[in-house]
């Protein structure tokens, strides 16, 4: 599936007609519905196999849970291959997508369903946000309210695809009528990023808060002036600053920073302790390619070269000094040179 989806990705330009989308649409829904009678005809088996067999073999429901798993990742190779015939193929998708939205998706978020199941769904809906916006205004509504409703879920895979979801859909939303979103959508993704680590590793608890916090940015960024409590959410965005976990999303996130302090420096930082954990996160970022940009660092650079000129800067600098580690001052330093 996935070098489907980087085969149809590769080509950028619609290449399949419309009677082409259709067949070829009708060959994914079959295996995805195939792939779902299967997973469930696994768990059944499961079930079957520990009520008839108290002393059943570890390794024995292992192999069917593995087999769960596998199905699980094909049904996520098919939303990917969708996904990207939704960019590919804009207009021609969208009957496709109403029979999906009308069809499979209801079903797919039913309370009770698998993690994966409602997965799917929010992958197929996010896809639907990103490249099939001017088509369905009429359910944005709808949209937004799936995406709130699993943006704080225990379950990470669940949170982590609601949250880079809202995000997108933040990107997606006009302008004249974000401002009725906002609130909610601050709202959710807080409580996406304060959800306790559970039992997933740390690594991927890290992934799905560096995207909450990267929806937060995304928000701000198309919406500087549709942000309910901007300065607020500024604040609580740029206090979760550096990102690590994922690096694309910690790319794009430390370039708006360095714009935002390049352009309006006051709007961060008010005093400083802002100004410590600015030139923390600059000190940190700066020399990691995978999470700063070469044109990042020159924003940085930038924004030191004015602010060594500063009086706050100069009256400070030792004090300031004081809460960084040496690599980072020594790569402010550098920099300031």
């Amino acid at each position: 599936m996935e070098s489907l989806k980087s085969c149809i990705d590769s080509l950028k330009t619609p290449f399949l007609s419309q009677a082409e989308i259709s067949a070829f649409s009708e060959k994914m829904l079959g295996f995805l519905f195939s792939s779902d009678k299967r997973k469930l005809e696994k768990q059944k088996e499961k079930e079957i196999t520990q009520a008839e067999d108290e002393e059943v073999e570890e390794d024995e429901i292992e192999q069917i849970e593995e087999e769960e798993k596998l199905e699980e990742e094909v049904q996520v190779g098919i939303a990917n291959v969708l996904g990207v015939l939704f960019k590919t193929h804009r207009e021609q998708t969208v009957e496709l997508a109403n029979y999906i939205l009308r069809e499979i998706i209801p079903k797919t978020l039913k309370p009770g369903l698998s993690e994966s199941a409602h997965r799917l769904a929010i992958y197929i809906l996010v896809d639907m946000v990103e490249f099939l916006s001017p088509y369905f205004k009429d359910k944005w509504d709808d949209f937004f309210s799936v995406l709130i409703n699993f943006a704080a879920h225990p379950a990470n895979p669940i949170r982590q695809a609601a949250a880079y979801g809202l995000g997108v859909f933040a990107q997606q939303t006009t302008k004249d009528v974000f401002p009725k979103y906002s609130p909610d959508m601050n709202l959710n993704l807080i409580k996406s990023v304060e959800v306790p680590i559970g039992k997933e590793k740390v690594k991927e608890y890290q992934m799905c808060q560096d995207n909450a916090v990267a929806s937060i940015g995304k928000a701000i960024q198309a919406h500087p002036e549709g942000v309910a409590d901007l300065p607020d959410m500024l604040a609580y965005w740029f206090s979760h600053l550096p990102l690590r976990a994922d690096k694309e999303e910690a790319k794009m996130q430390h370039d708006l920073l360095a714009d935002i302090v390049l352009a309006s420096p006051d709007q961060l930082v008010k005093g400083l302790d802002q100004l410590k954990h600015l030139l923390r996160v600059f000190g940190d970022i700066v020399n990691r390619e995978k999470i700063c940009s070469k044109e990042t660092r020159g924003k940085i650079r930038r924004f030191l070269e004015v602010l060594k000129g500063q009086e706050m800067f100069q009256k400070n600098w030792q004090n300031i000094q004081e809460g960084l580690s040496s690599e980072q001052i020594g790569r402010l330093s550098e920099l300031m040179a």
